[in-house]
């Protein structure tokens, strides 16, 4: 959502997901490294699997291979599985460059948070403020973050009543039993 809108005065990027944070430093202030590191790394199930398992590493090799594992697993939703389609061709080096580079560009002034979900809400809250909010999905298989229980939920819902800004949250829809 950060890349698709113009810019704001005040703008910030909220993840549990420390691989991420360490992405976003990355791109923000060793972009030209980083891109080095992401150039020739082949779109291969071999390598997707052998970097799950490298320690030891610096960011900016955490980072590349955060990256390289993100844009090939399934979907964006689970880091080890590999996704492919026998329809589908993969995103070209040059373009995987390119993305670097402009999101490079993008994060210039962007704030990048490591906070509980409350704790960015109770920070940034100001009448002013616009927030897109993309909890944990409820029941779901996705790896990345723990689903969310119905109190989980309620729990957001309530603070979400009390917030002086404005927001609009993307979460999955479940699903009720046709009456």
């Amino acid at each position: 959502m950060l890349l698709a809108k113009p810019r704001s005065n005040v703008e910030v990027i909220n993840d549990l997901n420390g691989d991420l944070v360490t992405f976003y430093r990355c791109v923000r202030f060793h972009a030209e490294p980083l891109i080095a590191e992401i150039e020739f790394v082949l779109h291969s199930r071999q390598e997707f699997f052998e970097l799950r398992e490298q320690v030891g590493l610096t960011d900016i090799q955490r980072a590349s291979r955060w990256y390289f594992r993100h844009r090939e697993c399934f979907r964006s939703t689970n880091m080890d599985v590999f996704g492919t389609s026998p329809s589908t061709a993969k995103d070209s080096r040059a373009a995987r460059l390119e993305s670097i580079r402009q999101l490079n560009v993008r994060l210039d002034r962007v704030v990048v948070e490591n906070l509980t979900w409350e704790k960015c809400l109770d920070t940034y809250d100001r009448p002013e403020t616009f927030f897109y909010l993309d909890p944990p999905y409820t029941a779901s298989d996705i790896k990345n973050y723990e689903a969310w229980k119905t109190s989980d939920v309620l729990r957001f819902r309530e603070r979400l009543n009390r917030l002086k800004g404005s927001w609009l949250v993307s979460l999955n829809r479940l699903l009720a039993k046709p009456i």
